[in-house]
């Protein structure tokens, strides 16, 4: 899908443009939002960064490397999966990527929808995080609060919301991997099921006197070996059953190979969270 073709708000990849929200909570639990894009020397100024410790914080960029990165007397970064954000001593900076200004040529980017589930799932940490911040330090605050630093606070949220993250993810894997299990079982049980259709007509045509059984209108006593028609009719039914066998054990293998590339994606997931 041609992500310009779905939204009129696309930007061209530019090195300048930092394409994001910004999301800012404050010590008080006020959170504003502040609607980008931004161009990167703007934000620099605004936040006294360098341009090294931007590129750590660049919602255009997909697959970062997690890591806390700290300048001495000036910030914390934090840059996750799904969670950018610089700490100060009275204030958390939280980059977001913007829903509706995707950068056509990001990295990994398979349509506009795929961006918009990145962004929604930026904005929900954000919530949480604002959430358990206000509810913890501002609607629970007991009475030595104020002696824990605005910085460690933030800190503790924040690495519970990667945590909280990893579990979700975790749990959506674990469910998707569940789910082809089951139909892989589901499609074992049912070739079983075509097996024991198959066993019975095979014990039929190893004997001749079943078949000749078989011919209850015309009931006249027959040859050992007069049964063509009884005959013809049973091994048409087999190569039915072994067509469909073969179609299904076919199907599991594909399942079969298929669960392995989920276990590789799986995995894959994982070690983003350096697991």
């Amino acid at each position: 899908m041609n992500l310009n073709h779905r939204f009129p708000h696309f930007l061209s990849n530019s090195s300048h443009i930092l394409n994001c929200d910004i999301f800012t909570l404050t010590k008080d639990s006020y959170l504003q939002v502040h609607r980008g894009s931004f161009g990167r020397t703007q934000i620099c100024q605004q936040y006294n960064l360098e341009p090294r410790d931007l590129q750590k914080l660049d919602t255009n960029i997909l697959i970062n490397v997690p890591l806390i990165d700290i300048r001495q007397n000036r910030f914390i970064c934090f840059s996750f999966q799904r969670l950018q954000s610089l700490v100060q001593f009275n204030r958390s900076i939280f980059f977001v990527p913007s829903a509706y200004k995707a950068i056509g040529e990001s990295f990994g980017i398979r349509d506009a929808a795929h961006w918009e589930r990145i962004s929604e799932a930026y904005r929900q940490n954000v919530k949480y995080i604002y959430q358990l911040y206000h509810e913890r330090f501002i609607i629970q605050a007991s009475n030595n609060i104020d002696t824990i630093p605005y910085e460690f606070r933030i800190t503790e949220i924040n690495l519970e919301t990667v945590a909280h993250q990893l579990k979700l993810e975790t749990h959506e894997l674990l469910n998707g991997f569940q789910n082809v299990r089951e139909r892989a079982y589901a499609r074992i049980i049912l070739g079983r099921l075509r097996e024991l259709a198959h066993k019975p007509i095979i014990a039929v045509l190893a004997h001749d006197e079943d078949m000749i059984g078989m011919y209850l209108t015309d009931n006249r006593k027959r040859d050992i070996f007069d049964h063509t028609q009884a005959e013809l009719l049973l091994e048409a039914s087999t190569k039915q059953t072994a067509e469909v066998r073969r179609s299904i054990s076919d199907s599991v293998h594909t399942l079969e190979s298929a669960t392995g590339f989920m276990l590789d994606a799986v995995r894959n997931e994982l070690l983003a969270f350096e697991i």
